[in-house]
């Protein structure tokens, strides 16, 4: 369990959003039970989508059930920094909802849990207080674990603050979001920054990057110091033997004893007496002579060469560090653990490689696809490349991150994150990551496998798969809307005007038309006009512009026809004098025809037939005009 101090730490509650590596998503979740179906299920709580929840059977004080909890398993003990809960809410019953959050625990756990006493029993992470919780809550606290369970309970026994929901209470996760990073050698926001090289497991504190201990030799917060002279080893605990040559120091991670031992000593710390209790320098039988041979008992020095990795006049000491071999004469890789030196006689390193480096002399470079310790970390199938030391990645198409395990933000795809989304995929969910297809479709008037194509003239809806009603000029492609040809009108011009024509209905028929009706796709009134009136007047309504036309063409055809009215009637009446006075002279040569005149009382003039004799060519057609009174009319003229 936690100390006190741990657990205040942790109960700090709320914290800003940090952009760790979710490492519970889509991971083994399971829960006490199930409320109905298969769409409540546990795993409904780490799928990436708050719109999905899991959701168990109610509990409460004077339920059957008493208690809930829920779990994931994040398959390894990871360090964890935060926990984010999203819990379902409704319109309206935010409060309720909040209610029945209250009061949770968060519980972390290295080995599984399943009953009430082993989940107690496992480490407190958060514990809810008399407040009602946020909906959607994060709760910080640095941890190791592997197992993170949710906890809930409403039991008779207990009182609870006011505003706890005590009955009814369902617990629905629609997320469960457990921050931390991936690598365990990495901490900072982004899980980018390497921990300290001489942290103990190569582990240090997510947030800070402080060591959690040291390597054997170093100390501090970040293990960069080296113990301090005269004491090396795990904590730097130990202290040096003290009989290093010319008093020299030992080495601080080891405590053996570099340049060799004093007089009398001998062993790798020199802490042994020479068997022979003689005092020269290392010992007789520690001479490096080539071949072993013996040095001079007096002087020390060999008679030849030295052995590999030991150099001067009594081979006595080792080959400068970078150098090993016969004569000193080859160089260490440099890539040995720590960049400690190669072994001066064999060259091989002797606790290890850098990350990046293999065999023996840590003289190979990981092969393509491996990377890290030993070469044992498999560079990540979302890489293009992967540097061997340390796995940065070169990201496919869909990735991003320093090791290319973070998708493309939604909205984004392909290499580099570059590409962005059509934004028509269905509910306006995100586009693969990878290809920028939409998965589940399009929404409507858009088709393709990106859905960046709007439906081709004609057609509208799902998949374009609807044909524009043949009484559309235009369609919308996405709902079909339309602008009505003439005769129609609705959204889809599926109704045929009333009392109105022409493009979407929009000329109402001339008031003057029987019945308001009239022809709906040019406006003729059908029935004819109502009594005393022109089917082209309505002086109801302003006229549209093709009204405008209409009625100038009308008034030009009545100008015509009224011109061309008053030259018949001069020409007629011109005709008529010309007749009248070819009469009277005719009347005065004939002084019996005056006395067939005849007048009526009305002052209609009749004029009877008049008979007209051929006198040479002048002939005469029979004249018999008829004018009433008032009436402008005239007969013909035979």
């Amino acid at each position: 369990t936690m100390d006190f101090k741990s657990l205040v730490l942790c109960l700090i509650g709320l914290s800003v959003a940090f952009s760790y590596d979710n490492i519970s998503l889509k991971k083994m979740a399971t829960q006490s039970h199930t409320y109905s179906n298969l769409l409540d299920d546990a795993k409904y709580g780490v799928d990436g989508n708050s719109a999905t929840c899991m959701k168990t059977y109610d509990i409460g004080v004077n339920s059957l059930i008493a208690a809930v909890w829920w779990k994931v398993d994040l398959r390894r003990v990871y360090r964890i920094h935060s926990i984010n809960i999203l819990f379902k809410n409704y319109d309206g019953y935010e409060a309720r909802q909040r209610g029945r959050l209250a009061g949770f625990s968060l519980y972390v756990s290295n080995t599984d849990v399943s009953s009430t006493v082993d989940i107690k029993s496992s480490s407190l992470y958060y514990k809810d207080g008399s407040q009602l919780p946020s909906l959607n809550f994060t709760s910080t606290c640095t941890m190791f674990g592997r197992y993170v369970i949710y906890y809930n309970q409403r039991r008779r026994e207990v009182t609870y603050p006011e505003k706890y929901e005590l009955d009814n209470v369902f617990t629905e996760l629609c997320e469960v979001i457990v921050n931390g990073c991936n690598e365990s050698d990495v901490y900072g926001s982004d899980c980018d920054i390497q921990c300290p090289t001489h942290c103990k497991g190569n582990m240090c504190h997510i947030q800070n990057g402080t060591c959690y201990g040291c390597q054997p030799g170093w100390m501090g917060t970040t293990c960069n110091t080296k113990c301090r002279e005269g004491w090396y080893g795990m904590n730097c605990s130990q202290q040096c033997v003290g009989h290093c040559r010319d008093n020299d120091t030992c080495n601080h991670v080891t405590g053996g004893c570099d340049p060799g031992c004093d007089a009398a000593w001998t062993g790798y710390m020199c802490d042994k007496n020479c068997d022979n209790g003689t005092d020269d320098i290392d010992c007789i039988n520690r001479c490096h002579c080539l071949n072993n041979y013996p040095c001079n008992k007096q002087t020390g020095n060999c008679e030849g060469e030295c052995n590999p990795g030991y150099t001067n006049s009594n081979c006595s000491k080792k080959c400068p560090p970078g150098y090993f071999g016969m004569g000193c004469s080859n160089t260490c890789s440099g890539h040995c653990i720590r960049n400690e030196p190669c072994d001066h006689v064999s060259g091989e390193c002797s606790n290890g490689c850098q990350d990046g480096f293999e065999g023996t002399h840590c003289n190979s470079s990981c092969i393509v696809g491996y990377y890290g310790r030993n070469c044992s970390y498999v560079c990540p199938f979302t890489c293009q490349t992967c540097r061997h030391t340390d796995g940065m990645c070169t990201c496919k198409a869909g990735w991003t991150g320093a090791r290319c395990t973070k998708e493309c933000q939604p909205g984004y795809f392909g290499v580099g994150c570059s590409n962005t989304c059509s934004g028509h995929c269905i509910r306006n969910e995100p586009c693969d990551h990878v290809s920028g297809e939409c998965s589940n479709g399009c929404n409507d008037g858009y088709e393709g496998t990106h859905c960046n194509n709007s439906c081709i003239v004609g057609y509208y809806g799902r998949n374009c798969s609807h044909v524009c009603p043949f009484t559309c000029q235009t369609c919308r492609h996405t709902d079909g809307l339309c602008s009505c040809k003439a005769g129609w009108t609705g959204p889809r011009c599926t109704r045929e005007c009333n009392e109105s024509y022409g493009e979407n209905c929009k000329h109402p028929c001339s008031s003057h038309c029987v019945n308001k009706t009239c022809d709906r796709f040019n406006g003729n009134c059908v029935y004819g006009c109502t009594e005393g009136h022109n089917c082209d007047q309505n002086t109801d309504n302003l006229q549209t512009s093709d009204t405008k036309s209409i009625t100038l063409i009308s008034m030009a055809l009545i100008a015509a026809f009224t011109i061309s009215l008053v030259v018949n009637v001069i020409l007629i009446s011109a005709s008529l004098i010309r007749t009248r006075k070819k009469s009277k002279q005719f009347c005065c040569r004939s002084s019996s025809s005056s006395e067939n005149q005849s007048v009526t009382n009305d002052g209609a003039s009749q004029y009877q037939e008049l008979s007209v004799l051929s006198v040479g060519d002048n002939t005469y057609q029979t004249l018999t005009p008829n004018v009433a009174k008032g009436d402008n009319t005239y007969q013909t003229l035979d």
